[in-house]
């Protein structure tokens, strides 16, 4: 397992503590976690591209070009298809939990 997948599959164990955080009515937690998989998925689905395709790519022998470029994609979507997808999911985690967190503490001050 890589360090990219272990990143991937952290990112949607955060986003279960997102949801475990608006459950639980922990709005400024959920807002905060719930950002972080929203940004880090992106990057992280960026960076497991370029280490499994872009890079590869460039000091392959021409001849195994195809067959380097369908592994790596394979990899790439293997590793950062979770991160992204945790980070779809975590979107509308991330705006309800704002909005909650701001108006507790409107409501508080």
């Amino acid at each position: 397992m890589t360090i990219l997948a272990l990143l991937s599959y952290s990112t949607a164990a955060a986003l279960v503590v997102a949801l475990v955080a608006c459950v639980v009515r922990r709005w400024q937690v959920a807002a905060a976690v719930s950002r972080a998989v929203v940004l880090s998925g992106p990057v992280i689905l960026g960076a497991s591209v370029a280490v499994s395709v872009v890079i590869p790519m460039q000091t392959a022998d021409p001849s195994m070009k195809a067959v380097i470029m369908s592994l790596g994609l394979s990899e790439a979507l293997n590793c950062g298809g979770i991160a992204l997808g945790a980070a779809v999911l975590g979107a509308p985690v991330w705006a309800v939990s704002r909005g909650r967190a701001r108006a507790s503490s409107r409501r508080s001050s």
